[in-house]
């Protein structure tokens, strides 16, 4: 999105963000209450891209590195119990 822009808010029990080009008024992104959560699904849960402290490097490799280990170490987990299991099936 191109910065600087304005951000319009609407009130009441839905609101809407609207962010509008300061140079000529064209809209550039509205988002409601339906789309902020796609934001935070996929930006925050796929992406570790919570807010702007998540998205500095260091911080980010090692808290992915950690969670990758962690998915590994499952996978290995579920598989040495398939094996074993198969094993002594047979």
């Amino acid at each position: 999105m191109k910065l600087p822009v304005f951000k319009v808010e609407t009130g009441g029990m839905n609101p809407v963000l609207y962010y509008l080009d300061p140079d000529n008024a064209q809209l550039l992104g509205k988002y409601d209450a339906e789309s902020r959560w796609y934001r935070w699904l996929h930006y925050g849960l796929h992406r570790l891209d919570f807010n702007a402290a998540m998205r500095s490097r260091p911080l980010w490799d090692i808290l992915m590195w950690a969670l990758l280990s962690g998915v590994t170490l499952g996978v290995f987990t579920g598989f040495f119990l398939g094996i074993r299991r198969l094993y002594r099936s047979l």
